[in-house]
This record gives structure tokens, C-alpha cells and sequence, in this order.
């Protein structure tokens, strides 16, 4: 046996090391083998394990791929009711030789989005346009609902190699019916926006935005309809104008046409109404001189002013107290070292504002 990367070894935050491109396996016996493709990608760990056997002892080349997309649409079999829309394998052998067994093991985190591991399996591509069931059951786990899951899942045996995928035998959450690229919520001086963006719907029914101030209880503050399905980037945001003051958690709920429903990651966002209005006059600056003037704040709040040019370079920083009044002004007449061009000002305190 040997392994052959075409791409380069990266490491993530965690300390694992993983192939981030196609990996080559070269298989020349006919003794059963058991090779890992330790695929990744950004900071996500994601590996493959094919176990296999060949019928003959000739040099033949395996290579895998992690693709982080949605694979083809194919036609289900019975007994499968949706595949990931997060990511797919694909492994393919040169020179096809039989293959007298092979089975798959892929591992899965919360970002493939299952909670009911007892109906996980795995799909495969035959090649002419539909998936095939291989089987297979995720590792046990507590199924808490709105819970993501991690393990692992091994498959049936095949003999052809194409398109590895999970897959779920029920309407459950495996994986997550709607694709959500991004779930947000941001504090205004009128109340918290949360917002959302998916990349494809299936049978999507609509969305319940939930509240909590513990991040444990959660309650339904808003219904947003969605649009059944997808296959085109959607956006959402809704307005939470009932907010208390302090640190809130949000997450969203998904339900299906038939009631099925699944959850969001949840955020949190520290709500602070006060509407701080920030001004530089004169500006552009005049004689290497301006002014810069923030009312709103709250009083007696040590604050941090910075200047930073577009590559994020700090120019200048300064730290102020404000007035009894919750105001700041900063008269700065020392610019003439400054290079011409465009700055933010950057003030920091207990919320971070650009002007």
C-alpha cells in the first residue's frame, strides 16, 4: 500500500492534521487493507475510511475527495427520504479492477447536522443517475432534540466506486432539510435583528425565531413563511422589538409541511438600545485639524478612539472618559504626519462603532 497527497497537509485550531485535496491510495494485494483519507477543510476535520479487497493481486489507484457542496441530484431509493446538501466523498478507482467487498466509514460533527443518529445511513451514486441505500446506523447518542450529534457511520458492502454521501432513512433531522449558510442577530438602537440566509429549502413550511435569556428556555417571538423549496440563495431577518436589556440568545427553529422540525446553532447578542451618534468635522480634515464629537454614550465611560487606514492599520489611538452627560469631543491638531487618504474612526467601549 501506498498513500500519495497531491495537496498540502494542513493543521487546524485543534491540533489535527488533514489532506486538503484529492489523497491516492495504490493497492497491489489481494489481502484485505484499511486505509483512513484524512480529508479537511478550513478548520474542519472530516475523514473517510475505506476498508476493501481485491480479487487480484494488480496495481490498481484509489483517489478520494472531500467535497464541501451539495452533490448531484439523483433519484432516491425507497427507503431514503433526503442525502446532505453540506458535503459529499467521491472515490474513484483507476484501471477498474473487482473488487470482491468494500464498505466505508465517515465520521460526522454538529455541522453535518444530525440529531437522530438511528436513522443516519450513507448513499452511493450508481453511476446512472440514483442513489443506492448502504446502509448503516450512526452511533448511538443522547438524540436531544435541537442537539447535533458527532460519531461515526460504516456502510454495506459494494463492489463500484462513485459518490459517498449521509443520508436519512426518516423525516428527521438528517441532515437539516433547509441549507442555512448563516444565522445572525445584531443589536439596534430600535430592537435586535435577526437575520438568516439559506442556500436550498426541502418541503420548508416555515421558521419560528426563539428567544431566550439563559440560553436553555427558549420561547417563539416571531413566524417567518418560507418558500417549500429551493434551490437559490433566500434571505430572512426579522425585527425582535421586545427585548429586554442585557444578554439574549437566539436560534431558529425549521418545520417541515409534515411538522417535522429541526434547530439552528444559537447566538447570543448583548441588547443596548442607546443610539450614539458619532461626527468628524470638519471632514476631510482642514489644516491637518478636526474634531471628533460623540453624544449618546453612557456617562463617565472610558472610551478608545482610533484612527485606521484601510489595510487596518492603527494610525493614531487615544483614550477618553466621557462627560456627566454621556458626551465626547476630541479636538485633534496634531494630523500633518498622517499620509492623505481614508481613516475610520474607530470607537471602543462596551460596544464597538465606525463612522
Amino acid at each position: 500500500m501506498i498513500g500519495a497527497a497531491r495537496d498540502v497537509n494542513v493543521t487546524n485550531e485543534t491540533g489535527v492534521t488533514f489532506i486538503n485535496g484529492p489523497l491516492a491510495h495504490i493497492e497491489d494485494s489481494t489481502d484485505p487493507d484499511t486505509q483512513l483519507f484524512p480529508f479537511g477543510s478550513g478548520t474542519t476535520y472530516r475523514p473517510i475510511t475505506l476498508y476493501w479487497t481485491q480479487n487480484e493481486a494488480t496495481t490498481r489507484t484509489y483517489t478520494g475527495t472531500l467535497n464541501e457542496s451539495a452533490p448531484n441530484s439523483r433519484t432516491l431509493p425507497t427507503g431514503l427520504v433526503r442525502v446532505s446538501e453540506i458535503r459529499h466523498y467521491s472515490i474513484i478507482q483507476l484501471d477498474p479492477a473487482s473488487v470482491a467487498s468494500a464498505t466505508v466509514t465517515i465520521d460526522y460533527n454538529v455541522d453535518d447536522e444530525s440529531d437522530v443518529a438511528s436513522t443516519l445511513r450513507i448513499a452511493k451514486s450508481d453511476g446512472s443517475g440514483n442513489w443506492l441505500d448502504l446502509g448503516g446506523m450512526g452511533d448511538s447518542g443522547d438524540e436531544v432534540e435541537g442537539t447535533f450529534e458527532s460519531g461515526s457511520i460504516t456502510s454495506g458492502t459494494f463492489t463500484t466506486f462513485s459518490d459517498f454521501v449521509l443520508a436519512s432513512s426518516a423525516e428527521s433531522n438528517n441532515p437539516l432539510p433547509v441549507e442555512l449558510l448563516d444565522f445572525q442577530a445584531v443589536s439596534t438602537a430600535k430592537g435586535v435583528k435577526v437575520f438568516w440566509t439559506t442556500a436550498s429549502e426541502v418541503n420548508n413550511s416555515h421558521f419560528v425565531v426563539e428567544r431566550s435569556m439563559d440560553g436553555i428556555t427558549f420561547e417563539a417571538v416571531n413566524k417567518v413563511a418560507g418558500v417549500g423549496n429551493s434551490v437559490t440563495q433566500q434571505y430572512y431577518e426579522i425585527l425582535d422589538t421586545q427585548v429586554p436589556y442585557g444578554t439574549v440568545y437566539y436560534r431558529l427553529q425549521q418545520v417541515d409541511f409534515d411538522g417535522t422540525t429541526s434547530f439552528s446553532r444559537v447566538v447570543a447578542v448583548t441588547y443596548n438600545p442607546q443610539e450614539v451618534q458619532v461626527s468628524v468635522q470638519p471632514n476631510p480634515v482642514e489644516n491637518h485639524r478636526t474634531t471628533i464629537s460623540a453624544s449618546g454614550l453612557a456617562a463617565e465611560q472610558k472610551v478608545t478612539i482610533q484612527l485606521v487606514d484601510l489595510s487596518g492599520f492603527e494610525a493614531r489611538k487615544y483614550s477618553r472618559t466621557t462627560s456627566a452627560g454621556g458626551v465626547l469631543v476630541l479636538s485633534l491638531q496634531d494630523l500633518e504626519q498622517l499620509a492623505s487618504g481614508l481613516y475610520y474612526v474607530v470607537l471602543t467601549s462596551s460596544v464597538t462603532l465606525r463612522n
